[in-house]
C-alpha cells in the first residue's frame, strides 16, 4: 500500500495519467487509509514515513512508548525528586545524556551524590566526561531557573530548542508523528495551566500517566497535521463526512472489534423500556454465566442481530469514503474487519504495485536556473533582519544590572543568596510562614538554598544569615508598620514602561499604606553601602516612586533600603 502510494506520487501506477484518477502525479491528500480499530495505525503511518510520504495520523491514542515525553518527564521528575538519585539517572541515561553504566560507574567511585544540585568531583573524572556532564547538568539547572519564572509550557519550549529534542525526534524512524507528539505535550501543559491552573508539579504527575497508564488517551499529531496535502491515516470512527480519490480499507485481519459476547441488551420497543443482561464470571479462555434474566436467549439474539447491522453500517460507511477508487485489504475468509465485502473482493483485480524506486525521486523537481547563492544570501539576510532588536531592554536605573562582588555579600554568598532573601522576606510577609516553628523554618531556608543550585556556598553559614535576617526584620520597624497597614501591602510587584523604543522593567519588592501615602522598601543583602551604591540605589527607588504613584494616583512619602547584611541594630536606611 505505502508503494503504491509513494508510486502514485510519482506518476508510476496505472492510476496515473493525462485523463486518469490521480493525474500525471498523484497529491498526498489523495489517499486516505482506513482500519477498523486503532491497533495498527502506527504500523501504516511508519511505512508511509519510510518512503518519506507525508501522513496525518488520526486516532492512534497512546503515548506510553514516545522516548520523547520520557525524556522530559525524565528531566522534570530530576527537578522535582532533587534528593532523589533514580530521576537524576534517567535522565543521565536518557537520550538528552546517554551516559552509559561505564560512566555513572565512574561517577559512583569518585564519590558523587548524584544530585544536580551539588558540584561534580574535582578528582576522578576524565575532562571528555566532565564536560559533558557539566553541560547536562547546566541543562536541568536553565530548566528550572524557566521554570520558575515563565510558565511551563515556555520553559519546556526552551528545554526542547536548546537540547535539540525535536530535531533528533523528527529524524528518526516516525520522526514526523514523534515530533508532532512533542507539539502535542506542549498544547497539553498550555491547556492544563492555562484552563485548570495546574501547578507545574501536578503537570509532570500528568505526563508520567501518558506513559504508564494505558487508560490515558491522547490524540497523535504529525507535523504535517493540519495540512490538506498528505495522506489521512486514521480508524473507520474518524472518519465520518470525510472522503478522498483512492481510499484502503486496511488491517482486514482485526477482529477485534467484530466478535465480543452479547453482555447486555437495552429495549425500547415496550411502553417501559428494560435492561436485560446476565451476571457472567471470566476465566482464562471462556466466559461462565452465573445467572441470567428471564428471556435471556431471546434478548441475547436481539442484541446479536443489532450489533451485526451496526457493524454492517460501519462497513457502508467506510466504503463509501472512496470518491473513485476502493482498495479492499481482504484475507480470504468469511472473518475479518471487512468481511461483508469478501464476497465481492473475489470479482475484482488486485492492485498492480510498481517496482520500488528510490523514495526520493517522488519529490524531485528540477533545478535548472535556480540560484542556490543568492537563495542562501536572501536567507541570512532575513535572519540578520530578524535578529535586530526592535527595543532596548533597561533596568530601573537606566543601566544594566551588574551583580556586587562576593565580598560585598552577606558573608560573601553572593547574588543566589539575595534570590533567597527576597524569597524567604516576600513569604514571611504573606503570612506563609507564620504556622511554621524555628525547625521547619530552616529547613525551607535550606530548601530554597539548594534550589538556586549554588555550588561554592556554605550552605551551613549562608542558612544561619538568611534565619538572622528573617529574625530580624520580624523585630524591625517595618515589620510593626505592616502589622498596621490594614492589609494594604503588595510584595514583589513587577512593571514595565516604555518610552520611545526602550523598555524599562524592575520588580517593588515591598510597598504598603502609611499615613498621607505610600512607603516603598527595597531589600538588599550588602554588608555596608557605598557612595556609589547609594547614589545607583536612589536612582532605583526613585524610578520605582515614580511608576507606584502613577499608577495608584497616590504620592510616596517615604523609600528606603532594608539591609539584611547588616551588621548594625539600624538595618533601614531612608533615601
Amino acid at each position: 500500500m505505502a508503494a503504491f502510494i509513494a508510486a502514485a506520487l510519482q506518476g508510476r501506477t496505472e492510476l496515473n495519467g493525462e485523463r486518469a484518477v490521480l493525474g500525471r502525479r498523484a497529491d498526498p491528500g489523495d489517499f486516505m487509509i482506513l482500519t477498523r480499530t486503532r491497533r495498527h495505525l502506527d504500523q501504516y503511518a511508519r511505512a508511509l514515513q519510510s518512503l518519506q510520504v507525508p501522513y496525518d495520523i488520526t486516532g492512534a491514542g497512546s503515548m506510553r512508548h514516545s522516548v520523547e515525553l520520557r525524556a522530559l518527564v525524565d528531566a522534570l521528575d530530576a527537578l522535582l525528586q532533587a534528593d532523589d538519585p533514580v530521576p537524576l539517572v534517567a535522565y543521565l541515561r536518557g537520550p538528552l545524556v546517554g551516559l552509559g553504566d561505564d560512566e555513572l560507574y565512574v561517577l559512583r567511585q569518585a564519590r558523587w551524590d548524584f544530585c544536580w544540585t551539588t558540584p561534580l568531583p574535582a578528582e576522578g573524572l576524565d575532562g571528555q566526561l566532565a564536560v559533558h556532564l557539566n553541560r547536562a547538568l547546566g541543562a536541568l539547572q536553565r530548566l528550572w531557573d524557566d521554570v520558575r519564572q515563565r510558565p511551563l509550557a515556555a520553559a519546556l519550549e526552551r528545554f526542547i530548542e536548546s537540547t535539540g529534542l525535536a530535531a533528533h525526534a523528527a529524524v528518526g524512524a516516525g520522526g514526523s508523528s514523534r515530533a508532532g507528539n512533542l507539539l502535542r505535550v506542549l498544547a497539553i501543559v498550555r491547556d492544563a495551566q492555562s484552563r485548570r491552573g495546574a501547578s507545574w508539579g501536578q503537570i509532570t504527575d500528568e505526563l508520567r500517566d501518558l506513559l504508564e497508564d494505558d487508560r490515558q488517551r491522547v490524540e497523535e499529531m504529525t507535523l504535517e497535521t493540519g495540512r490538506p496535502d498528505v495522506v489521512r491515516v486514521m480508524n473507520l470512527h474518524q472518519a465520518k463526512g470525510l472522503e478522498a480519490k483512492v481510499v484502503f480499507l486496511v488491517d482486514a485481519a482485526d477482529t477485534s472489534a467484530q466478535y465480543h459476547a452479547v453482555d447486555m441488551h437495552v429495549s425500547r420497543v415496550a411502553d417501559v423500556p428494560y435492561l436485560s443482561m446476565a451476571v457472567t464470571r471470566q476465566t482464562r479462555f471462556s466466559t461462565i454465566v452465573l445467572a441470567e434474566p428471564e428471556g435471556w436467549s431471546q434478548d441475547a439474539e436481539e442484541e446479536a442481530r443489532f450489533l451485526a447491522a451496526e457493524n454492517l453500517r460501519l462497513v457502508y460507511v467506510a466504503a463509501t469514503r472512496a470518491r473513485d477508487v476502493l482498495v479492499l485489504g481482504t484475507t480470504g475468509q468469511r472473518r475479518g474487519a471487512w468481511a461483508a465485502l469478501e464476497p465481492v473482493a473475489q470479482t475484482v483485480p488486485d492492485l498492480p504495485i510498481p517496482p520500488a524506486t528510490d523514495p526520493h525521486s517522488g519529490a524531485q523537481t528540477t533545478a535548472t536556473g535556480i540560484d542556490v547563492e543568492a537563495l542562501q544570501q536572501q536567507t541570512r539576510s532575513r535572519w540578520a533582519q530578524a535578529r535586530l532588536p526592535t527595543h532596548v531592554l533597561e533596568s530601573v536605573t537606566g543601566e544594566h544590572e551588574i551583580a556586587p562582588p562576593c565580598s560585598q555579600e552577606a558573608g560573601g554568598h553572593g547574588g543566589g543568596y539575595g534570590t533567597v532573601v527576597h524569597q524567604l522576606l516576600e513569604h514571611v510577609v504573606k503570612g506563609r510562614l507564620a504556622d511554621l516553628d524555628d525547625t521547619a523554618t530552616a529547613v525551607y531556608v535550606r530548601y530554597l538554598l539548594a534550589s538556586q543550585s549554588l555550588r561554592d556556598m556554605d550552605t551551613t553559614s549562608a542558612t544561619e544569615a538568611a534565619l538572622g535576617a528573617l529574625h530580624a526584620f520580624r523585630k524591625s520597624e517595618i515589620w510593626k508598620e505592616l502589622e498596621e497597614a490594614a492589609g494594604v501591602v503588595h510584595t514583589e510587584v513587577p512593571f514595565a514602561g516604555g518610552t520611545g523604543k526602550s523598555v524599562r522593567r524592575g520588580v517593588i519588592d515591598l510597598v504598603y499604606r502609611v499615613d498621607g501615602g505610600w512607603k516603598i522598601v527595597d531589600y538588599k543583602t550588602h554588608i555596608q553601602l557605598t557612595p556609589e551604591l547609594t547614589q545607583r540605589f536612589s536612582r532605583q527607588l526613585a524610578a520605582y516612586a515614580d511608576h507606584w504613584e502613577t499608577v495608584s494616583d497616590e504620592p510616596v512619602v517615604e523609600r528606603g533600603l532594608w539591609l539584611a547584611a547588616s551588621s548594625g541594630t539600624d538595618r533601614y536606611y531612608a533615601l
